[in-house]
């Protein structure tokens, strides 16, 4: 009886070990492209936030701030 239960633990740590090692390298893999997609998306977004900021001018803004008394953008 004692060998069929250590055998069995045996068995499942084999299988446990097994399942790690294979499946540890496709989740590296996943956690890789995930922060490539994201540093890419993040990139694009800088490009245009940079854009958007270039648009901005002091003489506009005064003259919204002369006009209304507040600056919303």
């Amino acid at each position: 009886m004692k060998r069929y239960v250590f055998v069995f633990v045996l068995g499942a740590a084999v299988g446990a070990v097994g399942h790690w090692y294979f499946t540890e390298g496709n989740g590296q893999r996943d956690w890789r492209q995930a922060r490539e997609r994201v540093s890419r998306g993040a990139g694009r977004h800088a490009e245009n936030v940079r854009g958007a900021a270039s648009k901005v001018w002091t003489n506009d803004i005064r003259e919204e701030l002369a006009r209304s008394g507040m600056v919303v953008r």
